[in-house]
């Protein structure tokens, strides 16, 4: 298929992403002309947002997206040609274990830990967090150069281990609640609303490119949200409108967020 007129068809928000869906639609073209099972790095969510769109181009072939367990954040997309009915994965979750007198770690001290092997931060996927306990969601390879070489993370010492998903720990969401009322549903609004700023900071924000609604850059202040968006402000975190119940007597929209931290 041609590349560029599939990028061409694309509604590409953000230069950064441009590189990333070259790289999808060749291993596309790839496995088109070698008819064998390819499996890329682990997806940010905005790319994976692309990924229906650019495999409409590609009809003999299955696209699938997997991230180690339901609603993970971040997905390896697995190519493959429509005759093979389903493929094995590659995923694998790589459990760390640690004593918490020592200290505890934290999802930038993984990341530290992993980009300090020299790898990059595609190869890993969403990492969960228990007391005492961090699992890594990443690729059979990626796990066992992991688990002979990941022997601390920080000043943290580890123990590692290759486990099934019957050992998966539980995602837990750690969210404040907001139940307010915004005078419109404007992307600028809610921003003002979401993060106690006043509203012309907010449009300053949108306008300097700094926050990123459903995972794509957004620069409309004025846009409507509903239900289930995601905004997210670089430096000051995510919310997302869980619900929005209704008018007020003074006519403002009575609106409940989910503030994650």
């Amino acid at each position: 298929m041609n590349k560029e007129e599939i990028l061409r068809q694309l509604k590409i928000y953000d230069a950064e992403q441009l590189p990333k869906l070259k790289r999808i639609i060749d291993i596309l073209n790839q496995v088109m002309k070698s008819y064998e099972v390819v499996s890329t790095d682990f997806l940010s969510p905005d790319i994976q947002g692309y990924i229906n769109a650019i495999c409409f181009h590609y009809p003999d072939l299955k696209c699938t997206l997997e991230g180690g367990y339901d609603g993970a954040e971040y997905k390896k997309m697995i190519v493959y040609p429509d005759y093979l009915e389903s493929v094995e994965s590659d995923l694998a979750i790589l459990d760390i274990t640690y004593h918490e007198k020592y200290g505890d770690i934290s999802h930038r001290d993984v990341l530290g830990a992993v980009l300090g092997l020299g790898l990059k931060r595609e190869v890993i996927g969403d990492i969960l967090l228990e007391n005492g306990h961090v699992q890594v969601m990443t690729s059979s390879h990626v796990a066992t150069f992991l688990q002979s070489h990941l022997t601390k993370v920080g000043r943290v010492t580890v123990s590692t281990d290759i486990v099934d998903k019957e050992h998966l720990i539980e995602k837990l969401e750690s969210v404040q609640w907001l139940h307010t009322t915004v005078k419109s549903l404007r992307l600028d609004a809610i921003i003002s609303s979401g993060f106690n700023l006043s509203r012309s900071k907010a449009v300053d924000l949108i306008k300097a490119e700094r926050v990123k609604l459903n995972h794509n850059i957004s620069i409309q202040t004025s846009k409507e949200l509903s239900e289930g968006d995601l905004i997210s402000v670089k430096g000051k975190g995510r919310i997302k409108i869980d619900s929005i119940n209704g008018m007020t007597k003074k006519e403002r929209y009575k609106v409940d967020i989910k503030k994650y931290i």
